[in-house]
């Protein structure tokens, strides 16, 4: 069975290899409620004043505990010990199986409810890594921010260079025009040759880069294709 929402709530803070465990404890072990989870400074003062702990180093401080008690049928709850090893139980064998080291409470003779995480393997002041941090079923983090297209889309530089193009051939035929009117205006021979040189300059411009954009188009597309992307 899955863990009640009160549980849910006592595992809020808790070390994500611990919420972890817990979770997959409460798949296999006799129905259990999870009573406390992480402890503030003053909640630690206030139980040890109280005598039910006997240490200000609680692991609870640091989120590295929890404390459980066997649900009975009925929502009944109960701390004896023939309800309570099972789950115990339950604790040191799928922790063995998950590869993560526990100390449970009830190997101490005195504190049934009590599990944590093993002091020399998660120490207190260690952040977990990514990949205990992160449970089995949660995706991994998307990227800050997307791609730029630009770079990889073939078809976008070439619709630039096309235009590119489409614009130098309005210009040439602009200037073709004004220069063929200069050349009648001029009647000079000499500076009609010259002109005219220059709008075959400006026509073979424009042809090449027509040229080159539709080949380099169809290139990437080609590429694209064949890499099973988008040209």
């Amino acid at each position: 069975m899955s863990l009640s929402p009160r549980s849910l709530a006592a595992l809020d803070g808790v070390h994500p290899v611990l919420d972890r465990l817990a979770r997959a404890v409460a798949e296999r072990a006799p129905p259990f409620l999870i009573t406390e989870g992480r402890r503030t400074k003053e909640r630690q003062a206030q139980l040890v004043k109280a005598k039910k702990s006997k240490t200000m180093n609680s692991r609870h401080i640091t989120g590295h505990a929890i404390d459980f008690v066997a649900v009975l049928d009925g929502g009944r709850i109960s701390y004896d010990d023939a309800h309570m090893r099972p789950i115990a139980g339950a604790f040191r064998d799928v922790a063995a199986e998950m590869g993560i080291k526990i100390t449970r409470g009830i190997d101490w003779g005195w504190d049934s409810p009590h599990i944590e995480l093993d002091r020399a393997a998660y120490p207190a002041g260690a952040q977990p890594a990514m990949a205990e941090a992160l449970p089995p079923s949660t995706p991994e983090a998307l990227p800050a921010s997307a791609p730029n297209p630009l770079p990889r889309s073939g078809t976008v530089w070439g619709s630039i260079v096309g235009a590119l193009a489409g614009a130098a051939a309005w210009a040439e035929q602009s200037l073709s025009s004004l220069l063929e009117w200069s050349a009648k205006l001029a009647e000079f021979s000499p500076v009609s040759a010259a002109l005219a040189s220059m709008g075959g300059n400006v026509k073979s411009i424009s042809l090449g880069l027509g040229i080159g954009a539709a080949v380099y188009v169809v290139s990437r597309r080609v590429k694209a294709s064949q890499e099973g992307k988008p040209g």
